[in-house]
């Protein structure tokens, strides 16, 4: 799909506005949808290997919420979980 819109033949300036707002929208959605997915996949294979090491799967939680929220927050939280266990992994 063409990135740039393009105003089409006979469409008003407030039509055209409209649809690259959508079309803007969708894009970020798509964006947030592709990072969320990806983010998830990358924390899941850190986890398997961390808990294949240590036999912690208590990440498990942590990280099924941070990538289900996708907020700042949940990802800190996921993080300094991520950091513990690290930490504790020689142990």
């Amino acid at each position: 799909m063409n990135s740039r819109i393009q105003r089409e033949s006979g469409e008003s300036g407030e039509n055209f506005v409209t649809r690259q707002c959508d079309y803007t929208l969708l894009q970020n959605y798509r964006m947030a949808a592709n990072f969320r997915i990806q983010f998830e996949r990358d924390m899941r294979t850190v986890s398997d290997r961390i808990q294949a090491h240590s036999g912690d799967w208590s990440l498990t939680t942590a990280i099924d919420q941070a990538a289900q929220a996708c907020n700042p927050e949940k990802i800190k939280e996921m993080r300094e979980r991520l950091w513990e266990c690290a930490r504790t992994m020689g142990n």
